[in-house]
């Protein structure tokens, strides 16, 4: 198996952090609550977030083309991981019985 480590996703994480994510979540829920109430003003409301929305959608978009974007990695085998597992599960077991 192997597994591919983004090399950009660090530089979207700072460039998302310049926005408050979680007031934009709430923003859309307060603007479809309105839409459901009143669809001009939901729609009016919700503007600025399709333009914040567009924003995301450029930098992923952006991102996805940049060359050696991501590094894959190599791992464990998978039969390593199940072995690894079922000792773990083994010395669980026995040493509970021995209390």
């Amino acid at each position: 198996f192997s597994l591919s480590l983004s090399v950009v996703s660090c530089r979207n994480r700072f460039e998302f952090c310049n926005f408050n994510i979680t007031g934009f979540c709430v923003w859309g829920f307060l603007a479809g609550i309105l839409g459901i109430i009143f669809e001009p003003l939901g729609q009016i409301a919700f503007w600025p977030l399709w333009l914040f929305l567009g924003y995301v959608y450029k930098i992923i978009d952006w991102s996805s083309q940049v060359p050696f974007a991501a590094i894959q990695v190599e791992v464990f085998p998978w039969y390593l991981v199940v072995l690894y597992f079922a000792l773990l599960w083994w010395g669980i077991k026995y040493f509970k019985l021995e209390r």
